[in-house]
């Protein structure tokens, strides 16, 4: 079994509870290193460059809407990001897509949901909720 690490980037440990009970019920083996602001998601990149992912939330201590986003894939650029936010609307993820985000997943997704939409991620596609329409954007959606 193949060993995964993970950093949670949210500052509401409740939401950073259920999504390390997605991310552990994937049946790997993970690591999950959790964040609650941008700077202490930034340190454990750094201290972990052998992370698989980041689920990065774009409202918390140091963030700015998508400049979360653009830090990390200015500092991290090989380190796959996962935006997860309840921003949902279509402008949103289209804008998180186009600054590099590999995925964005609702923080009203469900459990079965985070975890398809990680799974996605990491076999290398890119991830958007379903029933969103990016029609106006050069995107791919998956959707299952």
């Amino acid at each position: 079994m193949t060993q995964q690490t993970f950093i949670i980037a949210d500052d509401h440990p409740l939401f950073r509870g259920a999504m390390r009970q997605a991310l552990e019920g994937t049946g790997e083996e993970t690591d999950i290193i959790e964040a609650g602001d941008l700077d202490h998601a930034r340190k454990a990149a750094a201290d972990h460059p052998d992370c698989d992912l980041i689920l990065l939330d774009l409202t918390m201590p140091g963030v700015s809407g998508l400049s979360g986003l653009i830090a990390f894939r200015a500092e991290f650029a090989s380190l796959p990001v996962v935006v997860v936010s309840a921003t949902d609307d279509a402008t949103t993820i289209r804008r998180a897509l186009e600054l590099g985000a590999s995925g964005f997943i609702s923080k009203s997704a469900s459990i079965e949901e985070i975890r398809t939409g990680v799974r996605a991620v990491l076999d290398g596609d890119v991830y958007t909720p379903a029933g969103i329409d990016l029609a106006s954007s050069n995107i791919q959606q998956t959707v299952e």
